[in-house]
């Protein structure tokens, strides 16, 4: 399943989608896009996020920016994703009133895994 909201004014986009690595390409916006990454399996599914590789386990999330990308490896699971732009999450010009550059983004060099 995959649904997306559009709104071409703002150039916004909220999405989400229960196969990640087959809907990615689908949605409407394609860069510029943050995401949570779910992995609803039982098994863990190995990822690749830039250089570091990693084995995202039973119900683990994952947050990524536009800077990194994902590779999904080994023929994957399916992943369930979040995907939206800062133009949906941000009000424009509002960034220190509403910190969108949080923790779970942009404030660290690490990958969250929540």
């Amino acid at each position: 399943m995959r649904y997306e909201y559009h709104n071409p004014t703002l150039q916004s986009i909220f999405g989400y989608t229960d196969h990640i690595h087959q809907d990615a390409t689908q949605f409407s916006v394609k860069e510029g896009i943050v995401q949570f990454i779910w992995n609803r399996n039982e098994q863990c599914v190995p990822l690749q996020v830039d250089e570091l590789r990693l084995d995202l386990q039973a119900n683990q999330i994952i947050t990524t920016t536009f800077f990194q990308k994902v590779q999904f490896l080994e023929n994957p699971l399916p992943l369930t994703a979040i995907v939206f732009n800062k133009p949906f999450y941000c009000l424009i010009d509002h960034d220190s009133e509403i910190g969108c550059n949080g923790i779970l983004f942009f404030g660290t060099q690490d990958i969250p895994i929540i």
